[in-house]
C-alpha cells in the first residue's frame, strides 16, 4: 500500500511539473507598442494602446518577446493580439513578422483583418519560421479616430 501512495504522489508531481513547465503563455499590454511614424499613441491605464489621431491611420509595432528557442525553428505555438476598430469604414490589418539580428526579415504572415466598428477581437496568426538568433514584432495599422472613441489594441499573447 506505500509503494502505492508513493508512486501515485510522484506519477502527480511528474505530470504537475511537465505540464507547467510545457505551458510558456505570456501576455503583453498594448503599452509595449510604438507608432511606426513617431507619433505616441494613447496609453489607458488598461494598459491599452489607441490612435487618438483624427487624420491619419496609425502604425503600431510591439515587440513579441520570446525566452525560448524552439528546437524546430517556430516562432510560437500561437499568437493572438487584441484589437478594437471602431472606424465605420477601414479595416484594421495586422501582420507579424521575423527578423535576422541585422533587420533583414526572415518570415512574414498576415493575421484576419478586422471588419470596420468592430468591438474587441482576436486576431490569430499562423506559426513561422524564425532564426535562432533573430527576433519577431507585431505590426497593426490602426485606423483614425472617429468619434466618439478611438480603434487601438489592448493586448497580446504569445505561446511558446
Amino acid at each position: 500500500m506505500k509503494s502505492l501512495v508513493i508512486a501515485t504522489t510522484l506519477t502527480l508531481v511528474i505530470t504537475t511539473v511537465s505540464t507547467s513547465a510545457g505551458a510558456d503563455s505570456k501576455f503583453y499590454p498594448a503599452t509595449l507598442c510604438n507608432a511606426i511614424d513617431g507619433a505616441s499613441p494613447s496609453y489607458w491605464t488598461t494598459g491599452a494602446a489607441f490612435n487618438a489621431s483624427t487624420t491619419v491611420d496609425r502604425y503600431f509595432v510591439c515587440p513579441v518577446v520570446r525566452d525560448t528557442v524552439r528546437t524546430d525553428g517556430s516562432s510560437w505555438s500561437s499568437l493572438v493580439v487584441t484589437a478594437l476598430n471602431l472606424h465605420p469604414t477601414i479595416w484594421m490589418t495586422c501582420f507579424a513578422a521575423t527578423s535576422y539580428p541585422d533587420d533583414y526579415e526572415f518570415g512574414h504572415v498576415d493575421a484576419n483583418q478586422l471588419h470596420p466598428s468592430s468591438d474587441w477581437t482576436d486576431l490569430s496568426f499562423p506559426t513561422i519560421s524564425v532564426p535562432s538568433t533573430g527576433y519577431m514584432v507585431l505590426n497593426c495599422r490602426v485606423p483614425r479616430f472617429t468619434g466618439p472613441y478611438p480603434s487601438g489594441l489592448a493586448s497580446y499573447r504569445i505561446d511558446e
